[in-house]
């Protein structure tokens, strides 16, 4: 049997830019300028710990309890409407008819995420969630990912990862897990192998280099 295991924000959903749209505006609150170097930072890591981090780097006065629930209420107010990712469908019915497993692995709330899938029709095309309730350690430690292993009771070497941000590809391949790393920046190559990962443009290479053209 095997299996691909798909972060969720910015790979298999297109949240980045609402999530940069939350993330400056939870900032211009307190008056403070969005930075996309920052932002980057954040990619990965579950939202406490970026809460954590925005607090500590902001000097922000108020509890982490109190910004947590803000910050979360400031995504579920717009997160649902975000598209998936190009290619992403055509991956997931491909996936399916090769008889794969497919599994989640994210920092996301799990009510968030099957709000997400069952508003784009998928919520029976995927096995198992591990979100950022299931770790003690996030993104980029390998634990998500060997969670995801352990519960799916699948081999590493049988499993493909896809992620949008080095903190995530750093998990899944600490994990031992063959891993695509999505990105912009690949010159004129068409796919790159660069520190363990594989780099693609778009989850429809992904679906050529898996199961060929259809």
């Amino acid at each position: 049997m095997k299996g691909i295991f798909f972060d969720f924000d910015g790979t298999l959903v297109q949240s980045l830019e609402s999530m940069f749209n939350i993330y400056s505006l939870f900032l211009s609150r307190r008056n403070i300028q969005a930075s996309i170097i920052e932002f980057e930072k954040l990619n990965g890591p579950p939202l406490i710990e970026v809460i954590r981090c925005l607090k500590e780097w902001h000097h922000l006065p108020e509890s982490n309890q109190s910004l947590l629930a803000e910050y979360n209420l400031l995504i579920d107010e717009t997160y649902i409407n975000s598209p998936p990712s190009v290619g992403g469908v055509k991956l997931i019915h491909e996936a399916l008819k090769h008889s794969y497993r497919l599994v989640i692995v994210t920092s996301n709330k799990r009510s968030r995420v099957e709000a997400w899938l069952d508003f784009n029709d998928l919520q029976d095309s995927f096995d198992l969630i591990v979100d950022g309730d299931d770790v003690n350690i996030g993104k980029p430690h390998p634990e998500p990912y060997l969670i995801a292993l352990k519960k799916s009771r699948l081999c590493p070497s049988d499993v493909v990862a896809v992620e949008d941000s080095i903190q995530g590809a750093t998990s899944a391949f600490q994990a031992g897990l063959i891993t695509y790393l999505l990105t912009d920046n690949l010159g004129g190559c068409q796919q790159e192998t660069k520190d363990g990962f594989k780099y693609i443009r778009s989850l429809s290479e992904l679906t050529v280099s898996l199961f060929g053209d259809s």
